[in-house]
């Protein structure tokens, strides 16, 4: 292709995608807001913040005892393994 012919058909290849795109793009979503999210019934909201605190407790529960075995394993004794030599 020479660029006498290149030159237009790159123009003519902007305009339809400078057309086209908008077609092609996600429309804007609508923030939440009170009015757009879903109400739930009040036995339903209470088990789940009952469940959010449950998952709360035992995240905070894991991570005592993994600082636990963590400093159980710093203030262990030294291994008195010596690595074995060939004679």
């Amino acid at each position: 292709m020479t660029t006498s012919r290149l030159i237009p058909s790159m123009a003519l290849a902007a305009i339809t995608f400078a057309i086209a795109a908008p077609a092609f793009a996600a429309p804007p979503s609508a923030p939440l807001t009170a009015a757009t999210t879903p109400s739930v019934d009040p036995a339903t909201q209470k088990k789940l913040e009952e469940l959010d605190q449950k998952v709360k407790v035992l995240e905070r529960l894991r991570e005592l005892e993994q600082e636990a075995a963590d400093k159980k394993k710093a203030t262990a004794a030294p291994s008195r393994r010596t690595p074995r030599t060939a004679s």
